[in-house]
């Protein structure tokens, strides 16, 4: 019988570019800003040698501290978009397409070894077309995972023998450190090659393989030590109670991502994740899923394999939960290879199989066509995000976008009110709200919720979270509170906390103590005219005027 793998593979790859054509009118969002958009080196390929001596995040414009992220061969593919396409954010898109499609070809590849040729189709058809891989392809940040999943599928695929030639142990070790120059999670491949050859033999192939693959992950260690690119830091015991605290949930959240992938959202965050009451069909339907693909299975070896794969490459999304918070679909994009892999080795070698998946995927690449429309940039990400998944965390990241980006203030106001009067409040909102309400020039409102929030939804005392308040209470009128507020502090006057005393003196025509401010002010060019803003805010434009004109010297007028 005439093999159609071919036909298949391109008809599938076909299918593919139509479900994520979309992207071609998105345009850059979330992460995309500060590594792609606006790196600093990924404009020209002379500063290659920056891609491989830097940690990932120090390669970005803004001061931002070391992540332990180690991938210059992903620097160098931003590299090649901005040779090839400039900032034109659709090029960039359809590179990324590209990661996808050759990540697809490759799992059809490993299964069809493995496996069979209808086995392949459906694991090919639901890697490629489950909605919930549009995020790794979508982001152009998370370009890393598929660039890593394809060369840690292509290592597997070239040791997938026994034994392996000079030649394959050289193409498989170099195929390995690609892997792990493009995301560090490929550290993994010798583990997941491990489970193959269990399932397939029960026991280890080749030594000669795994000492390769030891060297390689030796080597890309050396290096990072020798350019001094350091780990991440293992989290603080109160994080991992954090985060196994709703251990159930985020399992949940995951097994809904895979059996109910639609509506997705792009922005969770484990203190916002829906309750077990509404997340345990999905864990029902997870253990039912497990226990018929391992005692139904009719390649029950690699039925484990598979599972195992999706365990293991899944293990290293834990720690940026516990370094961010965040639950992502991105997450998911190696393990389901190995989700693909079990489902293919538990059903029949039979074609009917094979029209059952190509429906789902028919159904998942229309999910992902929808979906592209939601990438336009970071606004329309987290308006989609709190569509689908209203909460404190989605109010808040949406109204930041709100008020800096379409500039409606009123409604970034109501956005982030909403973050801090949810449960559990969303605290990285408190300083704006604080904040907006002085750019609306309610500053009581600013006084009075700066007091809510700390009393009843905890937001921190930090120092800028105080400036805002001191400026709030004089905006308002209550100068006295507003000093007793700075004499409390424990740490000295802050330069907004001397712009409030400066005002007051003003206020009070206590012209000895105007110039006292500004003797100790560096640069009174710039204390004068802050503290007759802040005049004019409490409905004082006379004292703010007599600041101006009457009490300070030219040299300290700002003119």
């Amino acid at each position: 019988m005439q093999d159609r793998s071919p036909q298949f593979l391109i008809l599938l790859l076909g299918l593919t570019c139509i479900a994520l054509s979309g992207l071609h009118n998105a345009g850059f969002a979330w992460d995309d800003y500060a590594l792609v958009r606006d790196n600093a080196y990924t404009d020209d390929f002379g500063n290659w040698r920056v891609f491989f001596t830097s940690d990932l995040w120090q390669t970005v414009r803004l001061p931002t501290p070391p992540s332990g992220y180690y991938r210059p061969l992903f620097l160098l593919s931003l590299t090649l978009d901005r040779a090839l396409f400039s900032l034109n954010p659709a090029g960039h898109h359809w590179h990324s397409i590209l990661w996808h499609l050759g990540c697809v070809s490759l799992v059809f590849v490993l299964v069809k070894r493995l496996l069979h040729t209808p086995g392949a189709m459906v694991a090919a058809i639901l890697f490629a077309l489950h909605p919930v891989q549009h995020e790794t392809v979508a982001l152009l940040a998370a370009r890393n995972d598929s660039m890593a999943a394809f060369f840690t599928l292509a290592t597997v695929i070239v040791f997938l023998e026994r034994t392996a030639s000079p030649l394959r142990l050289l193409a498989g070790g170099s195929l390995f450190f690609l892997a792990l120059l493009s995301k560090e999670s490929a550290m993994l491949v010798p583990l997941l090659l491990a489970c193959l050859d269990w399932g397939r033999w029960g026991r280890l192939g080749q030594k000669r393989r795994f000492s390769v693959l030891i060297l390689g992950a030796i080597g890309i260690i050396a290096l990072r030590r020798a350019v001094g690119v350091g780990s991440a830091g293992w989290p603080d015991p109160a994080a991992w109670s954090r985060v196994f605290g709703v251990g159930p949930e985020i399992a949940g959240t995951y097994l809904g991502m895979l059996f109910r992938p639609w509506p997705l959202t792009p922005a969770r965050h484990i203190d916002y994740l829906q309750p077990l009451g509404v997340l345990w069909p999905f864990i029902a339907l997870g253990v039912a899923a497990f226990f018929l693909l391992v005692h139904k299975g009719r390649k029950r070896s690699l039925v484990w394999v598979g599972l195992l794969w999706a365990l293991f490459s899944f293990a290293p999304s834990v720690f940026a939960t516990l370094d961010k918070g965040t639950v992502g679909e991105r997450y998911l994009y190696l393990p389901m290879a190995g989700l693909c892999l079990a489902l293919a080795a538990a059903l029949p070698n039979s074609k009917k199989m094979v029209w059952v998946a190509a429906i789902l995927g028919l159904l998942g690449g229309s999910a992902m066509f929808v979906r592209n429309a939601a990438w336009k940039d970071s606004t329309s990400l987290w308006r989609s995000a709190y569509a689908v998944s209203p909460s404190a965390y989605t109010a808040g990241g949406l109204a930041w976008y709100v008020e800096n980006i379409e500039k409606d203030l009123e409604g970034a106001r109501r956005l982030y009110i909403e973050a801090l009067e949810s449960d559990p409040p969303y605290r990285e909102a408190c300083i704006s709200m604080v904040m907006i309400h002085l750019k609306l020039k309610r500053p009581e409102s600013a006084a009075k919720l700066a007091e809510w929030g700390h009393r009843e939804r905890g937001c921190p005392l930090n120092p800028m979270y105080v400036d805002q308040y001191l400026l709030g209470l004089a905006g308002s009128g209550q100068w006295e509170k507003a000093e007793r507020e700075i004499a409390s502090r424990p740490k000295g006057v802050t330069p907004v906390g001397i712009t409030v005393l400066t005002a007051h003196a003003a206020k009070k025509r206590d012209v000895a103590m105007v110039r006292r401010f500004l003797d100790q002010w560096k640069e009174p060019a710039l204390l004068v005219p802050q503290a007759a803003k802040l005049l004019r805010l409490s409905g004082d434009p006379q004292s703010s005027e007599w600041l101006i004109t009457g009490a300070t010297p030219p040299s300290a007028r700002g003119q």
